[in-house]
């Protein structure tokens, strides 16, 4: 049998860092993100589709933005399983009891496990899942609940976090994936990180975000294909990460401690950058460490540079890189302080070396009005 698992579709997200006309369109993209991932079930004629969690943005939406989206499912032939999870939690006035739900679209609206049986030609199939039905779920529904064994293919639908467990969004222990007796687990909640991996007979992971929201989407957003087939007992699965996203968000750290000129930093920034230079690019690039007296951050070539982009944000998060003899020498309270503490910092004993050094860090970054600054070395 063939599944499509997707997550964290959030359509209908408000994008309000966004102008209202770049929040529109990046919401139509989210769409258009859901109808490549419907058309490319339809030619792969997959079995299921699964979504884990989050498909709307919240649970209470335009009726005609439901609509559509129904439609698009209901047009589309395939059978649809959905998990609702803390964004679109289901309660008895959300949009998912609403009467345009076509029937195809199967949704789990209990903050307990149910059961969905399929057939197909080869395969009979059992899709257990559970809704949020408020913003949070303090304990995995599965916890404690066992799959019949009858030889069916076992599926979980789950909106839950493996990596947190001490904040209310349905945290999950690798023991609860270990002792679930599922086949296969589609996981929603965490945005990056799509990958299926095993442990022991069971195969999970999360799909990641259908379209990135945000710089903290990074690199490619999309779906998972997969083919699963159990032969005597014994499960294979080979799952595909396919590409589904418009957009591609970059992160790109470049550290301007010991560079000289803005040239030299510009060159970092460009090579730090191993995107594509195109209009669905998204970068942001950080700048941290020492910057060297005199030398300016090449805000202005940078954007020169990478013109073609989507997107280019900038986050300076540089401190002044100051060196000893430069304090020594200088005229200001700075110079004062640094000459104060010239025998503690040049001590024979280690501790009163660091001391000073911390001392001086310290008065520096509150004489400049910036955050307490780790200048290494350069100090």
């Amino acid at each position: 049998m063939k599944i499509l698992h997707i997550a964290d579709v959030h359509l209908e997200h408000p994008f309000s860092g966004e102008s209202p006309h770049i929040a529109a369109v990046r919401r139509r993209e989210s769409l258009e993100a859901f109808e490549r991932a419907v058309n490319l079930a339809m030619l792969e004629e997959v079995d299921l589709v699964l979504i884990a969690g989050d498909f709307f943005d919240r649970k209470n939406i335009p009726i005609a933005v439901a609509q559509r989206v129904f439609s698009i499912i209901e047009a589309s032939g395939l059978n649809f399983v959905l998990s609702p999870g803390n964004h679109d939690f289901y309660t008895p006035d959300s949009i998912y009891n609403h009467q345009s739900v076509p029937k195809n679209l199967h949704i789990f609206k209990k903050e307990k496990i149910e059961e969905k049986i399929y057939e197909t030609e080869k395969e009979r199939v059992r899709v257990c899942g559970y809704a949020f039905t408020s913003p949070s779920v303090e304990a995995p529904p599965f916890r404690g609940y066992t799959p019949s064994k009858d030889g069916a293919i076992n599926i979980l639908v789950a909106h839950g976090n493996m990596y947190a467990s001490s904040i209310p969004d349905c945290p999950i222990k690798m023991s609860d994936i270990q002792n679930s007796g599922f086949d296969y687990i589609a996981l929603g909640h965490i945005h990056n990180s799509p990958e299926i991996k095993r442990e022991g007979s069971v195969y999970y992971g999360y799909s990641g975000s259908l379209e990135p929201l945000s710089f903290a989407d990074i690199g490619k957003r999309g779906a998972f294909l997969c083919e699963i087939e159990k032969i005597d007992g014994e499960l294979k699965v080979n799952a595909e990460f396919v590409k589904l996203a418009k957009r591609e968000y970059f992160v790109c750290r470049v550290d301007v401690s010991g560079k000289n000129s803005a040239e030299e930093i510009l060159s970092e920034a460009l090579s730090s950058f191993n995107g594509e230079r195109s209009e669905n690019s998204m970068v942001r690039f950080i700048f941290v460490g020492g910057l060297t007296m005199g030398v300016e951050l090449p805000i202005s070539a940078l954007r020169a540079s990478l013109s073609s982009l989507g997107e280019l944000d900038i986050k300076n998060q540089t401190y002044p890189a100051i060196s000893s003899e430069y304090l020594l020498n200088d005229p200001t309270l700075k110079g004062e302080v640094r000459r104060a503490l010239d025998l503690a910092i040049n001590s024979d004993d280690e501790l009163e070396r660091e001391t000073a050094l911390l001392a001086l860090k310290y008065i520096i970054s509150a004489l400049d009005g910036i955050d307490i600054a780790d200048f290494g070395e350069e100090v």
